[in-house]
């Protein structure tokens, strides 16, 4: 089976990784397991062989073979041969756990539609190294961005394992991280409108704060107050900031809007 550049389909063959996430997911009996992009089902495969319960999401067509074979012989295992970006929010309800070996140029769409649409408490992907850092990012660097407030708002993160590009078939022009997130025990979980917010700030990451929130010059005098407030400096900049104080921000915006 041929990968295809428009899904952006780079297939993992070395069976040392999967057993790596197989045993990151911490696969128990009544586990509700949701693998996004099948390919040829080689993790599939070993995750059913680990006694999972698995549902496949594919995208290609052409894929449908070996996960036809897969159903056969493991009653378990179901699938939909569907883009996992359009499956309605009803039909992930009973997942816990989610796995992945993810398009680069979709990672964080697919991580947004995770986080809105599923209550998956342990997920398991494999993504692009940039991508990977800038999840893990601390507020000073460059790779902080929107995508490590949202992240970091919702799970604590661990690099498991570095991939090098040789492993894929065929190989990407970069390196992979595999990246396992476990959804964080508390009521502290940001909105679809808040994390538009901290995507605003993030696109002016060069300006000084103020000049990120403010507009004219009677915002700036009002926003001034706010970070007073808040004993945040008007001249730091959004990069600077840790993901708290970024919430402080949001919660700030958010009661002078309604009140």
């Amino acid at each position: 089976m041929n990968p295809k550049k428009h899904f952006g389909q780079h297939f993992l063959y070395q069976p040392y990784f999967f057993q790596t996430i197989s045993e990151s997911l911490d696969i128990h009996p009544d586990d509700k397991i949701l693998e996004i992009g099948t390919g040829p089902a080689r993790l599939t495969e070993y995750l059913l062989k680990k006694g999972a319960n698995v549902w496949g999401v594919e995208i290609d067509k052409e894929m449908e073979e070996p996960l036809l074979r897969l159903k056969q012989k493991y009653p378990r295992f179901l699938y939909t041969i569907h883009d996992f970006l359009t499956l309605p929010k009803e039909s992930l309800a009973e997942v816990n756990k989610i796995v992945g070996n993810l398009p680069y140029h979709l990672t964080i769409p697919i991580l947004e539609k995770v986080i809105f649409e599923t209550n998956a408490e342990r997920i398991v992907f494999l993504l692009a190294e940039a991508t990977a850092l800038r999840f893990l990012a601390k507020e000073g660097i460059k790779q902080y961005s929107s995508a490590t407030v949202m992240a970091q708002s919702f799970f604590e993160m661990k690099k498991l394992l570095f991939i090098d590009r040789k492993s894929f078939y065929p190989p990407p022009k970069i390196d992979s991280i595999l990246l396992r997130f476990d959804r964080k025990k508390t009521n502290r979980e940001i909105t679809p409108k808040e994390l538009q917010f901290y995507k605003g700030l993030f696109s002016k990451r060069r300006k000084i704060l103020i000049n990120t929130l403010a507009n004219d010059s009677t915002s700036k005098e009002r926003w001034i107050g706010r970070l007073k407030e808040l004993c945040i400096n008007p001249h730091e900049r959004i990069e600077n900031l840790t993901v708290q104080t970024l919430h402080r921000i949001y919660l700030k915006a958010e009661f002078d809007e309604y009140h």
